[in-house]
């Protein structure tokens, strides 16, 4: 049984080389993008997990660290790990002296980036732990590549291309506990990332993008609400002093009402 299991498995074949999996937050992704279109990197990897908010679903070996591997169809993966804590020193962030930062949390949803060579579709992401427990349950990637054009393109610049890779399963203990040590997880979904959204990479959390009807307010509707409840704001501080005013004019005289 376990080994027809084993063989349902993507089979990777070459391990590609990649950068060290820094923490990612908006900013950094902005300033990762830039380093990718400049030419100074092939693909830019961002990766979201889930943990889990049932309780004790934390990673409970803070030591340890999370292994991922990606495939593509042709066997081509990228392995790295993910640890369980870290300090934002790199070139990415903007605060070189932040403490620590602790991962894999119940209920959190960390994101880790990396660059690295141009992997195919992707079919599979191997989760895995060193040491410990953990309950994911949920995941979303996404990579940005510069793919530089061929000569019978005869075309001067590169070209960027993106893919996000969603990922739906129930929830799934790895580790001591669990019934396996690593699992296997599969693309739900594959989508096509627009030119408009390269400058800003932003993926907002996995509820966020799975729940509808939700409205995402610009800058200057931003700014219109602001305006409008300053004005509101102001007239009806106008109306109590109105108000205010006229009864102490009534019951205590001309001088209360100019002191209210």
């Amino acid at each position: 049984m376990w080994k027809e299991r084993f063989q349902e498995y993507a089979k990777p074949s070459r391990l590609l080389p990649a950068s060290e999996v820094k923490v990612c937050t908006d900013a950094s992704a902005e300033k990762a993008v830039t380093s990718l279109t400049s030419g100074r990197t092939e693909c830019l990897y961002r990766i979201k997990l889930q943990t889990s908010k049932i309780y004790g679903s934390g990673l409970s070996d803070m030591t340890s660290g999370v292994l991922l591997c990606l495939i593509d169809e042709k066997g081509s993966s990228i392995l790295q790990r993910l640890p369980a804590t870290s300090v934002r020193t790199d070139s990415w962030s903007e605060d070189k002296d932040m403490p620590d930062t602790v991962h894999f949390q119940g209920g959190s949803l960390d994101e880790f980036a990396f660059e690295g060579l141009n992997l195919g579709r992707i079919v599979a992401v191997w989760i895995s732990l060193e040491s410990g427990q953990w309950r994911i349950s949920g995941m979303s990637l996404t990579i940005i590549c510069d793919s530089q054009p061929s000569l019978a393109e005869n075309i001067k610049e590169s070209k960027i291309t993106g893919m996000q890779y969603n990922f739906r399963f129930e929830d799934v203990l790895l580790g001591e506990k669990g019934d396996v040590s690593m699992m296997e997880f599969r693309p739900h979904s594959v989508t096509a990332i627009s030119k408009d959204e390269f400058t800003l990479f932003k993926e907002y959390s996995l509820n966020a993008s799975s729940s509808p009807g939700i409205h995402l307010t610009s800058n200057e509707e931003s700014m219109k609400e602001y305006a409008d409840l300053k004005f509101s704001l102001l007239f009806y501080d106008a109306m109590l002093i109105l108000a205010g005013s006229s009864v102490a004019s009534f019951s205590t005289g001309q001088n209360a009402s100019y002191a209210f």
